[in-house]
């Protein structure tokens, strides 16, 4: 088990290098110190008794990883001591390769889950629920500690949202190009709070409690589920929580997480447990599809992968009369969900439109986009993309190369085959989980081992608090945010017209407590492929369609419009980076207006 340790302190130590802020040193100094209170060794004639196939598997994703961080390290430091410490990083993961294997060979080290204590499910779900809820609360800015969503993403799903609330049809009316469940979620948010984000807060927060409670449920696949487990669990949720994957909340990858997680556990178990999957399993895995086909179709690699995967494995196992059984089970909740869906879409003469917007303009108008890549051709472009984006996810990033490499250096090849990115960063927890309790074992004492849980739950929690871009605005006045300042100068008893033009919606509806008098209301990634959105926006403002007009960075001379305020706000944006915009508002002129 010191082999495990050694590696990931030296991973650890390389994949911090990749930040252009040293504070995750911290991290490395943690791995250290556990690294020093293990005193096993590993005899070196048992090196021989390595399977060669795992450690192939595993030479080979660190010459990739070593390869790739040198490029990406390339040129970005000049600071001496960072350039050795990134050397020494990677010689020390070199030399460790072999003894990392060892974890893979000690099949005593995972749980028996034939005899596996049954815990309370309440108890489980409470846990999961106050930590889905406390972690939303700090690292969303849906939550109500802030006084606003401020990301354009979030502000157009709860637009869309609370259109049909207020008569306006989706689409047709009001356009976006996410798929009607989006919207359809934002609505129900709309209902428990019509004008802020609470009711998303609680939402996202039950998501995240889900998320939570099967990362618990993965981990104790592979380790002894304890109060190791369940204290360590938080850290990662929070690390992956502050990612800039997940901006400021409220995104359809944050939205889709649980759906994920829960699909990697049904298929590790069924590895772990030799068994096939279950009806509920598929279940399982079939809603997860359906959520994400009518959230965001292209995050539906997951579930593509996870059924192919299926369909092999049952025909090089002649048995393939199963796959009837299993498309049953996981076509049921497909169709429960999908059916009420197009029945509304339907019923709101709404069906052509969405099929319009939401897939044919996402698969062919969007290609003219990123330099023209084909739609075959995304998929690879996306891969590398995310790939090369790493760095600035360097928490995650950790995780999933932990995951990766604790998973491959295991004698059952299937775990590797359902990296899944984001989710799978989850299972990262797994073998720091393992690395502490066997760092601790010689002492042989529970209470050490709680308190460093502990210690790393807090330091972690604390640091994921000050790089996340969403804390930047925690417990700011709603009356220092342009929305709000702007909402004060407009009669809001009604349902005042505003119009975005040269930015994405970015709470101004909300504060105003008003929905969209114009279909193309405000910029869109598709401006620039679809002419006729921009000439909509620039014909409302010359017909004077709408009462107010907001625009940012760029003051224009409207001709029946005069400009009545201005205001500025500070963010972190998507790359760590602080930065100011100014916001300008105008109304129309009163001669017009009479």
């Amino acid at each position: 088990m010191s082999g495990i340790i050694l590696f990931l302190t030296s991973f650890l130590s390389v994949s911090a290098l990749l930040l252009s802020k040293g504070t995750e040193l911290l991290a490395v100094l943690l791995a250290v110190l556990l690294f020093s209170l293990a005193k096993q060794k590993i005899p070196t004639s048992s090196l021989n008794n390595i399977p060669k196939k795992p450690m192939i598997r595993s030479i080979s994703l660190s010459g990739l990883l070593v390869i790739y961080f040198i490029i990406n390290c390339y040129g970005r430091y000049s600071d001496l001591n960072m350039m050795l410490a990134m050397i020494v990083g990677i010689v020390l993961l070199l030399l460790s390769l072999p003894l990392t294997l060892r974890i893979g060979s000690a099949e005593k080290d995972l749980p028996d889950l034939s005899s596996e204590k049954t815990e309370s499910p309440f108890a489980a779900i409470g846990i999961s629920l106050v930590i889905g809820f406390v972690t939303v609360l700090i690292l969303s800015q849906s939550s109500p500690l802030y006084p606003c969503n401020n990301w354009s993403d979030a502000n157009c799903f709860l637009t869309l949202g609370r259109t049909p609330l207020h008569g306006r049809k989706m689409y047709s009316e009001v356009f976006d190009h996410k798929g009607p469940l989006l919207y359809l979620i934002h609505t129900v948010s709309a209902l428990i709070s019509p004008d802020s984000f609470l009711g998303m807060y609680i939402i996202q927060s039950l998501l995240c409690a889900m998320t939570h409670h099967f990362m618990v449920k993965t981990a104790g696949l592979f380790t002894k589920k304890d109060r190791t487990v369940y204290l360590l669990s938080v850290p990662a949720l929070f690390l992956l929580f502050s990612s800039n994957a997940y901006f400021y909340g409220d995104s359809t990858e944050e939205l889709l997480l649980p759906f994920v997680i829960s699909g990697i556990y049904v298929i590790f178990k069924s590895f772990r447990k030799e068994e096939d999957l279950s009806k509920k399993d598929m279940l399982i895995l079939g809603t997860g599809a359906a959520f994400a086909f009518w959230i965001k179709f292209t995050l539906c690699g997951f579930w593509i992968g996870a059924i192919l995967y299926m369909i092999v494995r049952l025909i090089r196992r002649h048995e393939a009369k199963k796959l009837l059984k299993y498309a049953l089970w996981f076509c049921v909740p497909c169709v429960a969900i999908s059916i009420p869906i197009l029945i509304y879409l339907a019923a709101t003469s709404t069906l052509s439109d969405m099929f319009t917007v939401y897939f044919y303009n996402n698969m062919f108008s969007y290609q003219c986009l990123n330099g023209g890549i084909p739609i075959f051709g995304k998929l690879p472009y996306s891969l590398i993309l995310t790939i090369m984006k790493l760095d600035t996810n360097h928490v995650m990033a950790a995780l999933i190369f932990s995951a990766i490499f604790y998973l491959s250096s295991l004698k059952d090849k299937r775990y590797y085959y359902i990296f899944g990115l984001s989710a799978f960063a989850l299972p990262g927890i797994i073998p720091w989980i393992l690395l502490v309790r066997k760092a601790l074992a010689p002492k042989d004492s529970r209470r050490l081992l709680t308190a460093i849980s502990a210690a790393a739950l807090l330091s972690f929690c604390v640091y994921a608090f000050s790089v996340s871009c969403a804390t930047f605005e925690i417990l700011t006045k709603k009356s220092d945010l342009p929305s709000y300042k702007f909402a004060s100068y407009m009669d809001t008893s009604e349902n005042v017209s505003i119009l975005n033009f040269d930015f994405p919606d970015s709470g101004f509806y909300s504060a105003a407590g008003s929905v969209p008098t114009e279909k193309y209301y405000c910029k869109y990634n598709l401006d620039d492929v679809l002419p006729e959105i921009m000439s909509s926006r620039i014909q409302a403002i010359a017909e004077c369609r709408v009462e107010y007009v907001i625009t940012r960075n760029h003051m224009y001379s409207f001709k029946n419009y005069d400009l009545i305020a201005s205001a500025d706000l500070t963010e972190i944006d998507f790359d760590g980076e602080v930065g100011t915009d100014t916001y300008f508002l105008y109304r129309k002129k009163e001669a017009v207006s009479s």
